[in-house]
């Protein structure tokens, strides 16, 4: 039971850290509410689990140093978690 504990907390962790990192420094001037930031990239880093059930391909499984230090797969929750945040803030540009 401890490993899904991990898995959740590993994901969502990840779509704070895409949310928080484009909130405060690439899209700051889009929407001033954090918290669908927030929502939107937790929400892409689990559409990037589902997407790494699909498709078996991790890059990072290649590299030698992040074989050893992850042993979930963190690379297309951070692509999915970039990219639903990326077209959330397109989408509701107030420009």
């Amino acid at each position: 039971m401890n490993f899904y504990y991990n898995l959740l907390i590993t994901y969502i962790l990840i779509g704070v850290v895409f949310a928080s990192l484009f909130y405060f420094f690439i899209r700051k001037d889009v929407l001033k509410n954090y918290f669908f930031f927030l929502l939107f990239g937790i929400i892409g880093s689990f559409l990037g689990v589902f997407f790494d059930t699909i498709i078996s391909f991790d890059p990072l499984k290649y590299i030698h140093f992040f074989r050893e230090i992850f042993t979930l797969g963190i690379f297309w929750p951070s692509v999915f978690s970039f990219s639903v945040l990326f077209i959330y803030s397109r989408v509701f540009d107030n420009k």
